[in-house]
């Protein structure tokens, strides 16, 4: 159970439906091109965590917006860093895993 008021007040079908609603005009407007999945439902992800957590609407949908681009440059940075500590080898001795967290 969430406790958190900020939470328990913005776990609306509203909030989550919107962006839901969105994410389907977006594929129906895109039918005949191929789109990016996975960037898609992590665009949503983000837009609908920010709008729950923080009551903030990053506006991903719109191409060539700051916000998007910012979003874009995390989530590339994120991915090489990630990618440079499987190259590195760093691997836990205790379970022979890389931890990609730290």
């Amino acid at each position: 159970e969430i406790r958190n008021p900020a939470f328990n007040n913005a776990l609306s079908p509203d909030i989550v439906g919107e962006t839901t609603f969105e994410l389907f005009n977006f594929t129906q407007q895109n039918l005949n091109r191929p789109i990016d999945i996975f960037e898609i439902m992590q665009r949503t992800t983000i837009e609908v965590l920010g709008n729950l957590a923080f009551g903030y609407q990053f506006v991903l949908e719109i191409q060539n917006s700051s916000k998007l681009n910012e979003f874009n440059d995390i989530i590339k940075a994120k991915r090489n860093e990630i990618e440079n500590k499987k190259v590195s080898n760093d691997v836990n001795s205790e379970n022979g895993r890389i931890d990609l967290l730290t």
